[in-house]
Order: C-alpha cells, then structure tokens, then sequence
C-alpha cells in the first residue's frame, strides 16, 4: 500500500493504543499539573528586582529540564512494542518512516496538552514577562519544542539499543552533559577553553538562551531589598539622603550572570535550531528502525541452553516412557472390554483413591497415592496428607454495572493421591476458583466453606500449600539449583538441617528431571542462553514442590508448550500426585495423552457453575458414560474425551446460560452447523449407513448443546454422591495441619537470604555495574575539569552550589540506571 495508506492505518492503531490506556494518559496530564502548580505556588508573582532576577533564571533552567526529562518516560512502552515492530516490518506490512511518523503523530496531541498545562500553570502564577503576547506564545513553543525533540531522542535511543538499561545509560550520558553546558551552572566566559565547544553542541543551550532573552528583554530590574538597605545605612552614618542607583536593564543581566548577548530577535532563530536537532534525530531514528533489528538480550551467562537436539536427548526417554505405558495400558483395556461394564459399575467407593490409580509413570518416589508422608526418599521431610474439600463456593464482583457472578455455589474435594482437572470454556471460572481455594483473592465477596483435614483456613494456608502460576515469576540471574535452594530455605520449617534442606532441593530436581540443567542460569524468555519454556514450566512447578506442599494448585502449567514438552510436565505432575499430594490443576484442551492423567475433572460453564465433577475412569469412561447417559451423542472410539466433551456441550453451556452461546463467539453454532452440512455430504455422495449415522449425530450434537447442563448436574445423583462425601467423616490419619505462625523464617533468616539473592544477581549484571561505574568516573572527571580549582569568591561560591547540584541530578540519573534491573 502507499505510504500514506501506511501512515493513517498505524497512526489509528497507535491512537486506539493509546486511549485504551486512560490511566497513563490521565497521569502524564496531572503530573505535568500539579509540578506546574507546586512551581506557581512556590514562585508566587515574582519581584521584578535582582534577587527576583535570580529566582526567574533558575526557574526557566528548571522548567527546560522538566519538560526535557518528561519525555524520556516513553522509553519503556516503546521497547515493549518494538518486537511487533520487527515482526511487522519484515513482514513488509509498512516502512520503518510510516511506522515512525504515525507513531510520533498519535503521540503529539497528549505532548502538546501536558506542555499547554504547565506553560499556563506556572507562566501566570509566577508573573513572568508580559509585556507582549508574543513572550508568552515562544516560552509555550520552546518548552513544546524541547518536549518534542527529546521525545524524538527517546525514539532514536530506543531504535538502536538492545534493551532498557543500555537506552537508558546513552540517554543519561548525554543528557547530563547537556544540562550541564546548557549556560546556567557555569556561564560560557567562565568555562575552560577546552570545555566551550560543548556548550554548542548542546541544545539545551539554545532553548534556555532563548527562554532568558525572552523573559528579561525589556525588564528592568530595582536594586534588591538588600541593597536599598545598604542605602538606608549609609544615609544614616553620613547624614546626607543618597541617591538609589538606578534600575539595571534586563539584557545586562543576563550579559553579565550568563553571558548571553544577543538581541530579541535571535532567540526564533534559536528554535528553529532546536527543531533542526529534531530532525536530526528523527532521520537517525528511522534509519535505525530500518537497518537494525534487536531479539533477545546476549547477556554474559555462565551456560548455555542446550541445543533442541540435546534437550531431546533428556526428554525422550520420558516421552518414551509415557506413550509405552499409555499404549499399553490401552491395548490392555481393549482387550479386557470393561468400557461399558466399568462405566456402569459406579459405586460409593468410587472415590477411594486404592486400587484405580491413572498413574502412566513410575512412580520411584515413594509412595502408592494411598499413602502419604514423604515426597521422595528423604524420609526427614513428611509431609500430612490433605483432605481438601470446598463447599457451595460463591464468588462474586461488583461492576459498573452491577454484581456479577464468577462462581456459584461450587462444590467438590481433592484427597491425597488426585490430580483434579479444572475445565471449562474461556471466562467460566477455572483460574477464579484456583484463586479463591487458593485465599490470593482480596476483592469482592467470597461465601462457602473451604477445609483441610476438617479444619477451616487460616492464615497460616499458604504454608501447606504450593500455587504454580501460569506465568512463571522467577529470578533471571539465579540458577536453577539456587532457586531451589533460595525457596527451600524460606519455606521449609525453621528446624530443618541444611543437609536435609539440599537432599530436598536434590530430590526436586530429580523428581522433575531438572539436574542436568541444575547450574544454569535461568534467564528470561528473550535472552539468548536462557532455559527452555517447558524447563521454566518444571522449575516453577519445583519451586513450589521443594516448600513440602501437602496441597498443590497449578494453573495451565502446559499453557505454551508442545507435545512433548506436555507430556514432560504432566509426568511431573502424575508424579507429584501419587506421592500423595492433593494435586489441583486448570487446563484448557488436553489431548487424549494428557487427559488420561488425570484421576477426577471438575468441569465448570460460564458464570461459574458446576457442569461434572467426578472420577475420569479408565479412558475416561466415567465421563462418557455420564454425558451420553444425558443426551449427549456417542463418543467415537478414537475420539478426544476431552474434545468431545468441550464439542458437543459448548464447554458447559446450555440454553440456560443466557445468551452465553452467542458470547463464546458463534463457536458451537458453527460447529454445529458445519458437522452437519458434512455429515449430510457424506450421506448423500456416500449412500452408506455410516454416512446417514454421522448425519443423524448432527441433530444430537445440536440437541445436547443446548441442554442447560448445569442444571442436568445440580439434579444428578453424581451430585448427590459429591455432597455425600462432603457430609462423611474423615478417616482416622486426617489430623489437623497446624503450623505457629503465617511464615517458616523469621525477619533475620529471610533479610540474609534476600540479601545473598540480591548480590549475585548484582555480580551477574556485569554490564549495568559496568555502565555505571563508567558514568560516575566520567562525570566526576568532566565537572573536576569543568570547575578545576574554583576560589571562595562570589561567583565561586555560586559554582559550588552548580557542582552540589550536578551531584543531586547525578545521583538520580544512578537510580535511573539502576531501575530495570530491580524491576526485573
């Protein structure tokens, strides 16, 4: 498309990005105000004498540097968005000059409101020169001016730098230079002769000249309240009246402090040097956009990722290993031909966790399910096993416009042994519930009853529970091993040996095939020589597993991966349930593989209510047989349980979901519509009796998907048998999980710990030390030169409060460099 074509296509989506952040723009408009206001307040109506003279000049200086920094907050959002701009530009969707244009276009009107807010805020509240309307119109358009063309340097900075803190250290750099010559810390005839030509390349320079001529032409400043004092004195001692001195012109002020001597005129001049500096940039900016591309960050790292066909080396033989016994165990089953008999066979002692294990792996690590009490061989870490159970669990939020209901009235248990799949569609309450069961949320009103082994929660459930994220939060500059042990030593009881505490973190590792990378960084997604996403998936699953959890939540912890990848930390999770952990996992669409699993499902439609909960059985024959026993149409022998389910009930939702069918997008309406358009070919092209059979199961798809399926449950005598379990009595070993206090360490162990994580990770971030061990020598060798050898004089003593002040903007630019990586 043509280049115009490509400027307003982006400059709408980078507009319609930014209004969907209310927020941001809201605080760039009141920042701007309130500085403005503090500043109006402050410098009230400034005197029009020489100490007023004093105070108007550091104002202006301060205004330019306000404005200038501002603009480099947009550092960050735009290295956010720049892996889109790659990807987009190589795929040719605009040029690198369309994409820059439009992008600095939608950002304009909110640069030119904040500029507008704070030229008024300050320029009539502290009573600057108004002599003509033309002085106000250029202090508005300099500070515009300079807003904009650091804005553009930020663009330029970003385009060529490879991550955040090196963008930010080019910035400061140059920057601090800038405001240093820019005329007011140290006038130009003052400056060492080496030092000058810094003064003009400065664009500082131009904008704070032009906003002094602005301001003191045509002033004339009074003698100050001290000298008219000195006048009265004398008066006295001599007995004559004293003539007072007559007012000094505003251009010899300024010729005199700052050494600025050019007329009026020059300062547009002056502006047009400040946008030619724009330019500048934005060419520079463009062309950086166009010729470079930053991936991920090459940072210094002690071990590099293993190649795919290494990594492959360690997985497949657990891969292996589970599709074995899976196919076993399936042709077993076929043989057998206990489907239809096992499925109507359901009984109270359904739930018993002995003798129907789903488990598709070895299980070496101690125990059957049946039992709990160690995780592994280290028999000095038991852990209680925990009957966990929820009842009648509501959630509810309010919004704009109204309550709304995230859960209703869910029920349901996990005892030692299970692994429970959390389902339903998009929005239906998966990860609510793993929330709420999980005590991490604080908003809205949450009723219903929530145990362990019997006893309600308290502030001390975290301690026996373990929550694995769907988005992994670890330290990028640990190890693997020292994550581990970083976790363990926090969490595990405060009377642990450091022996046990490393054959726990070993365990771990060997429980979810972690030791080989067991001294690798763990790095970010980005870096180059990071681990893999799915060993990220493991070590966040380990570092909740080390803290000896008797209960384990995990949210979609194969969300992104592959195949293999899946079958890797699903056989993780089998693992961690038949040590007997109670075992909570939300899962979106699991193949067959990974469906088998898992021992029980709890299946929920939008609004939170409850679809099925109930034991999987072999092959998932219990749920089968549940839903065709309601309406549902037959599940094909090679078909996905776990598809079929989600197909032909439209993950849960019925017609008495409200319209819910129409908010899942037309999904089940389509595939209804489109099974039955091919099943009706088949019939006609093939005039066989399978045909006519997939015909007819369209109708049957359409009738089960719209069943209110939530009501089918609440009406079921499978609920009846969940709410009968919930009403029996624990067995004999539930002993109540009592721990003293809320956390394992006390304030002491946990600062050492946090103090050890935080100087390794300062000793692995060589680069960002680097960059400001660099900054600080430079900046003291530059103002030692700058100020060499100052004298006790009054212009002497105005550099030494120049030189404090270069100290205190320093100091802030360190934090400015030192900001990603705490953030990270």
């Amino acid at each position: 498309v043509s280049w115009p074509t490509q400027f307003r296509v982006v400059f709408a989506r980078e507009w319609r990005v930014k209004t969907q952040s209310p927020k941001l723009v809201v605080f760039r408009l009141v920042r701007f105000t309130v500085v403005g206001l503090l500043l109006g307040a402050t410098f009230w109506q400034l005197p029009e004498d020489i100490d007023g003279a004093y105070s108007r000049g550091g104002l202006l200086f301060f205004s330019l540097n306000y404005v200038a920094l501002a603009a480099l907050a947009q550092m960050s959002p735009l290295l956010d968005g720049r892996a889109v701009f790659y990807k987009q530009r190589d795929a040719d969707f605009y040029s690198p000059s369309s994409y820059f244009v439009a992008s600095t276009a939608a950002d304009f009107p909110l640069q030119f409101l904040e500029t507008c807010l704070f030229v008024n805020t300050t320029y009539w509240m502290i009573g600057l020169n108004i002599s003509s309307g033309s002085r106000f119109i250029f202090y508005w358009l300099a500070l515009l001016s300079i807003n904009f063309m650091m804005s553009t340097f930020a663009r330029m900075a970003t385009a060529n730098s490879p991550n955040l803190p090196a963008a930010q250290g080019k910035v400061v750099a140059l920057v601090v230079v800038f405001i240093i010559f820019a005329g007011y810390l140290i006038a130009r005839n003052e400056m060492p002769p080496y030092f000058v030509w810094l003064n003009w390349v400065s664009p500082f320079k131009y904008v704070f000249e032009g906003l002094i001529v602005n301001e003191f032409d045509g002033l004339c400043l009074s003698p100050s309240s001290v000298q008219l004092e000195g006048i009265l004195e004398l008066e006295e001692q001599l007995g004559v009246v004293v003539p007072p001195s007559s007012c000094v012109p505003g251009t010899e002020y300024i010729a005199t402090t700052y050494d600025v001597q050019i007329p009026d005129g020059v300062k547009w001049a002056y502006l047009a040097v400040i946008w030619g500096v724009t330019m500048a940039f934005a060419v520079a900016a463009v062309f950086y956009l166009k010729m470079f591309s930053y991936g991920g960050e090459q940072s210094v790292l002690k071990y590099k990722r293993r190649s795919r066909e290494a990594q492959w080396k360690v997985d497949a033989p657990l891969v292996a290993d589970f599709r074995q016994k899976s196919f076993e165990r399936r042709k077993a089953y076929e043989a057998s031909s206990r489907r239809l008999e096992q499925a109507a066979s359901r009984a109270a002692s359904q739930w018993s966790r002995a003798g129907t294990s789903m488990s598709m792996v070895d299980n070496d690590g101690g125990g059957d399910g049946g039992k709990g009490g160690s995780d592994s061989d280290n028999d000095d870490l038991p852990f209680q096993r925990a009957y966990f159970e929820w009842r009648e669990m509501s959630y509810v939020v309010q919004t704009p416009t109204g309550p709304l209901t995230l859960l209703d009235r869910v029920s349901g248990f996990a005892h030692p042994g299970m692994l429970t799949a959390l389902m339903g569609s998009s929005g239906a309450g998966k990860t609510t519930l793993l929330d709420v069961l999980a005590r991490r949320k604080t908003m809205g009103v949450i009723t219903g009853s929530v145990t362990v082994n019997g006893v309600p929660q308290d502030a001390t459930f975290k301690r026996m529970t373990g929550y694995v994220e769907q988005i992994d939060v670890l330290h990028p500059r640990l190890t693997v091993r020292e994550t581990l042990q970083f976790s363990a030593a926090l969490r595990l009881p405060p009377g642990t040996s450091d022996e046990v505490r490393r054959r726990s973190v070993r365990d771990t590792e060997d429980m979810l095939s972690l030791g080989h990378v067991a001294d690798a960084m763990v790095g970010d997604l980005g870096w180059a020589a990071a681990i893999s996403l799915e060993q990220r998936k493991r070590l966040n699953i380990g570092n909740e597993l080390v803290a000896n959890p008797s209960v384990l939540f995990m949210d979609e912890p194969t969300s992104g991966l592959d195949t293999n990848a899946a079958i890797v930390v699903m056989r993780a999770c089998r693992l961690i349930a038949d040590s007997g952990r109670s075992v909570l996992c939300t899962i979106h669409q699991p193949s067959s593989e990974l469906f088998e699993v898992f021992d029980t499902m709890l299946l929920l439609r939008k609004g939170g209510r409850t679809v099925y909960f109930g034991q999987l059985g072999a092959f998932s024959g219990d749920l089968i047989a549940y839903f065709e026993r309601n309406g549902a149409p037959p599940c094909a022998a090679d078909a996905n349980p776990a598809d079929w389910m989600l197909t032909n009930i439209g993950a849960g939702i019925g017609k008495g979901g409200g319209g819910a069918i129409a908010a899942e997008g037309g999904k089940v309406e389509e595939v209804i519509v489109q099974r039955q358009a091919g099943d009706a070919f088949i019939a006609h092209e093939s005039g066989d009796e399978r045909g006519s059979e997939q015909a007819a199961s369209g109708g049957e798809l359409e009738r089960a998907a719209d069943q209110d399926w939530a009501a089918v449950w609440e009406a079921s005598p499978e609920a009846a048998e969940v709410l009968a379990v919930l009403d029996k009595g624990l067995p004999a070993d539930a002993e109540p999980i009592l721990f003293d206090r809320p956390v394992a360490r006390g304030f002491l162990q946990q600062f050492w710990q946090c103090l050890g994580c935080a100087l390794r990770a300062f000793w692995r971030t060589p680069e960002s030390n680097f960059r400001r061990m660099v900054f600080n020598i430079a900046l003291g060798l530059l103002i030692g030169l700058l100020y060499l050898q100052i004298d006790s004089s009054q212009v002497g003593l105005q550099f030494h409060v120049s030189v404090i002040f270069v100290g205190i903007i320093s100091a802030l630019y360190n934090i400015m460099i030192a900001m990603p990586p705490l953030l990270q």
